[in-house]
């Protein structure tokens, strides 16, 4: 095949190639996220370059608000990550290993239990060295990472037990969260990157601040395109559990605005859920069977998407009810404990009294009741045992009963 490409030809796509880079550098904004209300110590967190410990694993939460504050909106490019460093201690390695991690979210708060999972790498894992007496901005060069709006989750980790460690730099932090910026782990082992159990060490309500390279996205499509709503999970809920509501094939870009909607019928009236965001995604509790659809403004313009039905169990209802092993789970009656345990799952709406059956069993099972919600000095739950015997031969020491 012949090649049409002459040296003429190829010296303009260079000219056109580097053109673009340089307009794609001019456009770069650098710009610092959160107030600066002091440092962590040599030994104290959060920390996100730490040094006191052989491995540590952080995880903080920056906010739609503060990132619109400070111009990020959807469809930027995010193309460096970094933290304020007042002072350093020691000339040496900070982290071996060290990784940052990125995710675009619509979690309002982190919780203290688990660390939040799909997180992009955008750096490392590698081993990163500074001078001693430095300050300044501690800045690392990422993978792009497009920003499509509502809040940041930003992760540290990293270390090698056969690595060192001195003291943490002094990093300039934000206090006075009015939610769970941070959570912190470290320890003494091989790599922190690989932990599951968040440990807190420090105050959920501080969080490092954060320096944040990026180029500003497109501007968003004039009229916009709303696409399908989607929500995890959309059956089995219980009131009060969380969902997770986005869209699909929607058109996006900088400026453009969400504002989620239910409504009891597909076609309305509906209701606001929440204000006016910066992200398709949110998170919300589930209050009943409600179909929700979303608002995408650009503008002047708006369009809505496709509902989405979000089912949700009705609590269980109160009553007189039986446990029978003679009949199959049905109507009123539970052929075992656990069963009616089960049916429980949804919190209750009234009192409720269970009878066992006399003559039936005996009832070879392992019960363990949770907290149960709806209950209280009127919604009580009580079992009648008309002398039946329930019984469990435990094998595993630690759940003897």
């Amino acid at each position: 095949m012949k090649n049409n490409f002459t040296p003429s030809k190829i010296f303009a796509l260079a000219i056109i190639f580097i053109s673009s880079l340089m307009l794609q550098f001019a456009n770069a904004q650098t710009v610092i996220i959160g107030a600066n209300n002091g440092t962590n110590t040599t030994t104290s967190y959060p920390c996100p370059i730490q040094d006191y410990y052989y491995a540590s694993r952080g995880q903080y939460l920056y906010t739609a608000t503060e990132l619109a504050g400070a111009g990020i909106t959807s469809g930027a490019t995010i193309n460096q990550i970094g933290w304020v460093v007042d002072a350093t201690v020691f000339t040496g390695h900070l982290q071996e290993g060290y990784s940052i991690m990125l995710k675009n979210t619509g979690i309002t708060g982190l919780v203290s239990t688990a660390w939040e999972t799909g997180l992009s790498t955008v750096y490392g894992p590698t081993n990163y060295a500074y001078t001693s007496g430095y300050a300044g901005n501690v800045v690392f060069s990422t993978s792009s990472f497009t920003y499509t709006g509502g809040n940041l989750l930003v992760e540290v980790c990293g270390g090698l037990s056969t690595g060192g460690f001195t003291s943490n730099p002094a990093c300039q932090w934000t206090t006075g969260l009015s939610f769970n910026g941070s959570h912190t782990w470290r320890q003494d082992v091989a790599d922190g990157c690989g932990n599951i159990t968040v440990t807190e060490s420090g105050t959920p309500a501080i969080r490092p601040r954060i320096v944040i390279n990026f180029v500003p996205g497109s501007p968003c499509t004039f009229p916009p395109a709303a696409g399908t709503s989607t929500a995890s999970p959309s059956s089995g809920l219980c009131v009060g559990q969380s969902i997770t509501l986005d869209l699909s094939g929607y058109s996006s870009g900088s400026g453009q605005t969400y504002q989620w909607q239910s409504s009891p019928t597909i076609g309305g009236t509906y209701t606001n859920v929440g204000g006016t965001v910066a992200s398709a995604q949110i998170v919300t509790p589930a209050t009943a069977t409600l179909y929700y659809r979303c608002e995408v403004i650009c503008s002047s313009l708006s369009d809505f998407s496709t509902p989405v039905l979000v089912s949700v169990n009705p609590p269980f209802p109160g009553g007189t009810y039986t446990i029978n092993s003679a009949v199959a789970t049905g109507g009123t009656n539970y052929q075992t404990f656990n069963a009616f345990k089960n049916a429980l799952g949804c919190n209750i709406a009234g009192p409720i009294v269970v009878n066992v059956v006399a003559g039936s069993g005996p009832y070879n099972e392992q019960l363990i009741l949770p907290q149960i919600g709806g209950m209280s000095a009127v919604n009580t739950i009580t079992i009648n045992g008309n002398g039946r015997t329930l019984t469990f031969a435990a094998t595993v020491s630690t759940a003897p009963s």
